[in-house]
C-alpha cells in the first residue's frame, strides 16, 4: 500500500493515526478485530505484552495508540473499502439466523436492519457501534 492510499478516508480516526506512524498492517489488524466497536486504552504506564490491544497490533503500535488516547474508550471504525455491516445486512442472500452467523451479530439486529431496509440511520441505543470517546479514570 502507497503513502498516497494512507489517507483519512481509507484509515478513518485511530486507524489513520496508527498508519501515519507506519503501521498500516497493525491498522488493518485493528480495523479487522475490533472495527465498528469501541476499545478501552490503557494508559502508557499500564501498558503490557498482556494487554488485547497489544496482541491485536503489537507492542509498538499500541504505544502508538497509548500516547494520544491512553485511558479513554475509543471507538474503532471500519477501515475503508470494507462494507458496513447494515449494508452486508441487507445484501446476505441467507435467512436471519445464516446472516447473524455470517456476520457475527445478533439475530435481532438482523431482523431490525432489514425490517427497516437499511434506511434509518444509527441512534444510540441502537447497537452495533458507540458513541464519543469515554475517560476510564474517575477523577
Amino acid at each position: 500500500m502507497g503513502e498516497s492510499s494512507i489517507t483519512p478516508e481509507w484509515f478513518p480516526g485511530i486507524l489513520y493515526e496508527l498508519a501515519r506512524a507506519g503501521h498500516v498492517e497493525q491498522a488493518v489488524s485493528l480495523s479487522d478485530a475490533r472495527g465498528g466497536r469501541t476499545i478501552d486504552i490503557p494508559s502508557l504506564e499500564r501498558l503490557s505484552e498482556s494487554n488485547a490491544l497489544v496482541r491485536m497490533v503489537g507492542i509498538a503500535a499500541a504505544r502508538v495508540i497509548c500516547e494520544r488516547w491512553g485511558g479513554t474508550r475509543q471507538y474503532v471504525p471500519l477501515r475503508g473499502g470494507v462494507g458496513s455491516k447494515m449494508r452486508n445486512i441487507l445484501a446476505h442472500p441467507g435467512g436471519t439466523a445464516e446472516c447473524a452467523r455470517d456476520l457475527q451479530t445478533s439475530e435481532q439486529w438482523v431482523r431490525r436492519v432489514r425490517n427497516q431496509g437499511g434506511l434509518r440511520r444509527w441512534r444510540p441505543g441502537d447497537g452495533e457501534a458507540s458513541g464519543p470517546a469515554l475517560s476510564l479514570t474517575r477523577g
